[in-house]
């Protein structure tokens, strides 16, 4: 068995991989041989991937992120080759980002920040009791499981939302179908924070428009850190400009680096971070972890971890 990585091995992961799978070789991309048949590919290669799969007759995929919207998924179904996504590996690093951004709001602390550079000493009019508040994360898969898990010690109610409408966690109070919600059947006057962490399909890009961001109770505050293209930019500009959202932190943007033009920039009440939120000090380490584990199943014809319906993009 061959695996191909193109993510550089560190000195390591690669010995720990090589003492637990002995009769498995190792390749990164230099290594690479024209008639190699390689079984499983770490990694994807924007330009040359599915040329890669082709030539190589590869069988399986392990994305090194939780999002797959970048990935040829009907090339994938139609070549039989198996993807995985790293979901899980990056979780509770997003979840307290998350949580992050929650007691900053509760303490107003954009407020206070922009007061300290007018050189202004003014306590924040906007402080509340995140206790008393009530959530609503959109996706309840591995990010939205953890989210609800760090934040629950801390607020009144935390409700899910998925295309299925059943509980994927009993942390969740109650749990939504989003249609239902788009189409008006359930409606809500006691939301306080809104987060987003939708992956982008078809189904989800731009779901949290006009439409959408209306259903909730006013003010609110919104937080983003699924896939940019699932919020519409400019309705959700329109509801903070409106006063109807207090604040909204972004983490993730319809257009990454955020172009220097964008009217985002112009609103204090939006918080920008360059897609931040499930960055890991040790990732390769990490990643590299979570494939073992992966390998191993795949070894011992066991069931992979993460993988990836091709139907419904995630």
């Amino acid at each position: 068995m061959k695996v191909l990585s193109l993510v550089p091995f560190d000195y390591e992961s690669l010995k720990k991989l090589k003492e637990k799978f002995p009769k498995v070789d190792f390749l990164e991309r230099n290594q690479l041989k024209e008639d190699d048949v390689i079984d499983v590919m770490l990694g994807w290669d924007f330009n040359d991937g599915l040329n890669l799969i082709q030539q190589h007759h590869i069988k399986w995929v392990q994305s090194v992120s939780a999002g797959v919207d970048y990935f040829p998924l009907e090339e994938f179904e139609k070549n039989n080759v198996i993807l995985t996504s790293a979901s899980g590996l990056n979780s509770q690093r997003v979840a307290n980002f998350v949580l992050l951004q929650c007691l900053s709001d509760s303490y107003s602390i954009n407020e206070t920040y922009i007061n300290r550079i007018n050189r202004k000493w003014k306590v924040p009019e906007n402080i509340y009791d995140i206790r008393e508040k009530n959530i609503i994360i959109f996706g309840t898969g591995s990010i939205g499981k953890s989210i609800s898990e760090v934040l629950s010690p801390f607020v009144r109610n935390i409700y899910g939302v998925n295309t299925s409408g059943k509980k994927s966690s009993n942390i969740f109070d109650a749990t939504y179908k989003i249609g239902d919600i788009i189409e008006g059947k359930i409606t809500f006057s006691n939301i306080d924070i809104v987060i987003n962490c939708l992956p982008e399909t078809i189904q989800t890009t731009h779901i949290f428009d006009n439409k959408l961001l209306k259903k909730f109770s006013k003010p609110f505050t919104y937080i983003s850190i699924g896939r940019g293209e699932t919020t519409n930019t400019s309705d959700l500009i329109h509801f903070v400009d409106k006063g109807d959202i207090k604040t909204a932190f972004l983490d993730v943007f319809e257009q990454e680096p955020l172009p220097k033009d964008s009217k985002i920039w112009e609103n204090n009440r939006i918080i920008v971070t360059p897609h931040i939120s499930g960055m890991l000090p040790h990732f390769r380490c990490d990643f590299f972890e979570l494939f073992s584990k992966n390998l191993y199943n795949y070894c011992t014809h066991k069931e992979l971890n993460g993988i990836v319906d091709y139907k419904k993009g995630y």
